[in-house]
């Protein structure tokens, strides 16, 4: 089998995705007519001659992809080639056999990915045989991913498929582009490689931000409301040192929003003596092919993501965190727990919603975000008395945020 492309252009449908999967990839792909062979390929196969002879012997799909393993982690030595057999995907209830990624939840012998990060994977799906079936699987695997562009190969012991599809989440996006290869086809190598190389706006951005910084991902600590924060280890740094880089991607972003503008605001309410994380560089531009992609700059403390349990076991201690910031003229304007830390025992701030105007009602809205993160609700809770700023005894505490905790944490 030599590499074939078929570019099999559709208009992504609306309709779901609750169909046979021999009837989805029936419908994505069309009429099986006959592939157009690429260029006359050179470079190097997949396999050479050696593995090819061993992979004859693998009989089981989970000896299948225990052998292909090592194999795509070479193909990919700066990204996490993480083993998921068996395991559900976070928001997604997905399970494919093997996913790439910059960091995982879990470690790459058997983990899944950060649920705010299912736009930077591709996945993998082993079977013996290829079969309409197994195709219209995989399609359904990158038709749930949250990104507009998904991509993934699913392969036997004959060979390999990739897939790029383009469309909205959860609905049967337009299958672009399918090729298929023989592992033993010359440039296979490099055309898998290329292909799963093709990373989402969020991915670029993390990916050069971690480059200008001189850094590799350790893990996803959390995200806000605009922006995402990844612990990274500087490259050449002769200790075990750990910083975390929170980006923000420009496309995400509303008009009049300043970059530079959460920087300065933590700067000042770190020397207020407030609990934040303080920044150690300044807001840094990134740009791709002369266009701003995002922005990003560095935390010198990275701290560790707090639970909910912790949260609401804990919850005073936490309220007080962001008492602390109005007490000193500073609305947090998104204090939800994915914005917040512990630096030992101590909850931490490490996300600022650009600067809202300090008033009462931006004081009472930040409590109401805390409180209605911490009670789990999705609309915000609602206080009986009107909150008219914090009073120095703790009657607001003690008789309207008490009896909300109390129904959660009994």
């Amino acid at each position: 089998m030599a590499l074939v492309v078929k570019a099999a252009v559709k208009e992504a449908m609306v309709t779901g995705l609750t169909v046979s999967r021999t009837a989805l990839w029936k419908d994505a792909y069309g009429p099986d007519t006959k592939d157009q062979e690429l260029w006359e390929p050179t470079g190097e196969p997949v396999l050479d001659a050696k593995q090819l002879s061993s992979l004859t012997g693998q009989s089981t799909e989970k000896d299948l992809v225990a052998f292909i393993l090592p194999i795509l982690r070479s193909l990919f030595p700066e990204d996490q080639i993480v083993d998921s057999q068996n395991r559900r995907w976070p928001g997604s209830g997905l399970s494919p056999d093997l996913f790439r990624c910059m960091v995982c939840n879990g470690n790459a012998s058997s983990g899944t990915p950060y649920k705010e990060m299912l736009d930077c994977v591709s996945v993998f799906e082993a079977k013996l045989a290829i079969k309409d079936d197994s195709r219209g699987q995989l399609y359904e695997y990158l038709c749930r991913l949250p990104s507009k562009h998904a991509r993934g190969m699913i392969f036997d012991k004959s060979g390999f498929e990739l897939y790029h599809v383009a469309g909205q989440p959860e609905t049967r996006k337009a299958l672009l582009e399918r090729i298929c290869g023989a592992w033993s086809a010359p440039g296979g190598k490099k055309l898998v490689r290329d292909f799963l190389s093709q990373y989402s706006p969020w991915e670029r951005l993390l990916r050069q931000s971690l480059r200008q910084a001189g850094a590799v991902p350790v893990a996803f600590l959390g995200s806000g409301a605009f922006g995402r924060v990844l612990e990274a280890q500087p490259e050449r740094s002769e200790e075990i040192e750990r910083i975390a880089i929170k980006a923000v991607l420009a496309a995400g972003v509303p008009v009049g929003f300043s970059p530079g503008a959460e920087v300065e605001v933590m700067k000042r309410a770190l020397q207020a003596g407030c609990p934040v994380v303080a920044p150690s560089s300044d807001c840094i531009q990134v740009v791709e092919s002369g266009k701003v992609l995002g922005w990003f700059h560095i935390l010198r403390d990275v701290g560790t993501p707090v639970p909910l349990d912790v949260a609401q076991a804990r919850w005073p201690e936490l309220v007080e965190a962001l008492r602390q910031l109005h007490l000193n003229g500073f609305v947090h304007g998104d204090p939800r727990l994915a914005n917040v830390v512990l630096l030992g025992e101590n909850f931490t701030w490490i996300d600022f919603l650009g600067q809202p105007v300090f008033t009462g009602a931006s004081q009472e809205t930040d409590i109401q975000i805390l409180m209605t993160d911490l009670v789990g609700q999705k609309d915000p809770v609602q206080f009986g008395p009107q909150f008219d700023g914090w009073p120095h005894n703790s009657t607001f505490i003690h008789s309207v945020l008490l009896p909300l905790m109390s129904s959660v944490t009994r």
